[in-house]
């Protein structure tokens, strides 16, 4: 399956490259400086003389809650627009495998005050739940680790010393494996909730994690397998090029697997009367001299 959703991905962003990046590149900027003026807001109202004429106001316990509530309530609306564009930037790749069109608005889809909460209450469970799981595996490792360093600072017995940093080294390694997989469960819910902006977020992430528990092994085989790119762009590949290929590679896996699950007995949930994804995508086998394209199935 890997093959063919790079030979996939490759057919997609022919001739459109550019503007995938193009989109990608501006949802990134406009991220960035969001975050910025976070960061510049306090700056700003120390240096310009706004606070201290608060101060002369209020007093400076108000202004500085004055300051706090605004920076607060300045942070919210960076993260709700952040997810919002991070959505909006996964509809464009979502829409460009079923319309063949990648459309600035479809970055700003999901930009309304109902859609950005709700996109930002998405990302901030599966966010927690990866932190939760990370630690969770790690924790072992770490403290073997530690366990290992004090016995060497006080100079203990060599074997311990030894048989306690192989285990901890061991659980390390272990960690890491399980926590890609771990995180990997989570990353159908994007697309869930881009065909269905009504969905519940736990509907959501619990729908990808009946999709992706099945392909876990495969969907990690993807990921290991575009790192290349990652390091290929800064000497070989322009990032012109391979961030609309990795991003479209992960779309078209989604798609992939949920197209899979519609096919297979063991899906505990019937996602083909939950999710449009899969009613709409048919996976076509690839030929020799062309890669596969999506047949169209008007509903």
């Amino acid at each position: 399956m890997n093959n063919y959703v790079k030979l996939h991905a490759k057919e997609l962003i022919h001739r459109s490259t550019a503007k995938l990046f193009l989109i990608s590149f501006f949802g990134f900027v406009l991220r960035g400086v969001l975050w910025l003026s976070l960061f510049c807001l306090p700056v700003v109202a120390f240096d310009s003389g706004i606070f201290d004429y608060i101060c002369t106001q209020i007093g400076k316990v108000g202004a500085f809650s004055l300051l706090i509530f605004c920076v607060w309530l300045y942070a919210f609306f960076t993260i709700c627009v952040s997810s919002a564009v991070v959505m909006g930037e996964k509809n464009v790749y979502y829409q460009k495998i079923y319309t063949k069109r990648a459309k600035f608005k479809y970055l700003f889809g999901f930009l309304s005050p109902q859609k950005s909460i709700r996109s930002f209450i998405l990302r901030f469970k599966i966010s927690s739940l990866r932190i939760l799981w990370t630690i969770y595996f790690f924790l072992p490792s770490c403290v073997c680790l530690g366990c290992a360093y004090a016995l060497h600072t006080k100079n203990a017995d060599s074997v311990s010393t030894v048989l306690t940093l192989s285990a901890g080294t061991v659980l390390f390694i272990t960690a890491i494996y399980l926590t890609a997989i771990a995180i990997h469960r989570y990353d159908v819910a994007p697309y869930y909730f881009c065909t269905h902006t009504r969905y519940k977020t736990n509907a959501a992430i619990s729908l990808s994690k009946d999709v992706t528990d099945i392909h876990l092994k495969s969907r990690l085989k993807n990921g290991l397998s575009l790192i290349g790119w990652v390091f290929s762009c800064v000497f070989i590949v322009p990032i012109i090029y391979t961030v609309p290929y990795i991003k479209m590679c992960d779309a078209v896996y989604v798609c992939e697997m949920c197209c899979k699950n519609r096919q297979s007995s063991t899906c505990a949930v019937n996602i083909l009367s939950l999710a449009p994804v899969t009613r709409a995508y048919k996976r076509v086998p690839p030929k020799a001299s062309h890669p596969p394209v999506p047949r169209q199935v008007t509903e």
